[in-house]
């Protein structure tokens, strides 16, 4: 048994290793209101809401059948319980998810999300508006809903790669929610053999954002894209980009000619 007060640490910001987590099984964990934070040596980093109770080190000892001691450190309960939610029950499309990435999605969800129809109620409007604050949350620059025969698989692009985050099982519901961010998006409903185009204004914790949707046809049913374009994160002018005098006039006399130009990027 330690000796002495535990730390305090602000669990929230603690990196979080899953197969640490699990080697305490859930129902001790619960029990104790804790979660395994690390393994040093032979001793379980635990962080608990109440390290008062001297029974929880060998709770923790008997449960491990004595292959580990407890370390206990201090934690906000509510902290501790989206940790074991993290631990235990993540979908497993989502079991790569970094804890501090995921805890922004969780504190996402709490945020009101302003949008068409925002009166609204039903799990597919739920569940719409649950993947474009998740997506805001992780900072992902597109949304992607692909249809296959059996499953909605939901992926994000964040840095350029796209990320599985989803499998929607429910076909029903599946394609209940692509006509449903159809709407939002001002498309044609009846119409599901050709590709649309439309766009999503939400507000959401204060900001501003635009969603540019596409759709396509596919053998399963159609398939969405979502551009995700924060309204306040682009105050770049041309005066900024670094041109010559030189370069600035050209340009310029370029894009006031009829035809335009033609721009190519990386």
């Amino acid at each position: 048994m330690s000796t002495g007060k535990p730390p305090t640490i602000q669990l929230l910001e603690v990196p979080l290793d899953r197969a640490l987590g699990k080697l305490l099984r859930v129902e001790i964990c619960r029990k104790v209101t804790g979660v395994v934070i690390g393994l040093v040596e032979s001793s379980l980093v635990v962080a608990v809401a109440d390290a008062s109770d001297p029974a929880i080190y060998d709770l923790i000892e008997l449960a491990t059948e004595h292959r580990y001691k407890a370390q206990l450190v201090t934690a906000e309960p509510a902290h501790i319980l989206l940790a074991l939610e993290y631990v235990f029950n993540v979908p497993e499309a989502r079991q790569g998810e970094p804890w501090i990435q995921w805890v922004k999605t969780k504190r996402m969800q709490s945020e009101t999300l302003s949008r068409v129809g925002a009166d609204l109620t039903g799990e597919t409007v739920v569940l719409a508006d649950q993947i474009i604050k998740e997506a805001i949350a992780v900072e992902a620059s597109d949304i992607h809903l692909e249809m296959f025969h059996d499953h909605l698989c939901v992926r994000y692009r964040q840095d350029g790669l796209l990320r599985v985050v989803n499998e929607i099982r429910d076909v029903d519901l599946a394609h209940s929610l692509l006509k449903r961010l159809k709407v939002m998006a001002n498309m044609d409903i009846v119409q599901d053999h050709v590709t649309q185009g439309g766009r999503i204004s939400v507000e959401l914790a204060g900001r501003g954002y635009d969603l540019r949707a596409s759709i396509v046809p596919v053998p399963a049913g159609e398939s969405l894209v979502m551009r995700i374009l924060n309204k306040g994160a682009f105050k770049i002018t041309l005066d900024t980009l670094g041109f010559s005098q030189e370069q600035m006039s050209a340009y310029k006399s370029f894009i006031e000619r009829p035809h335009g130009l033609i721009l190519t990027s990386g």
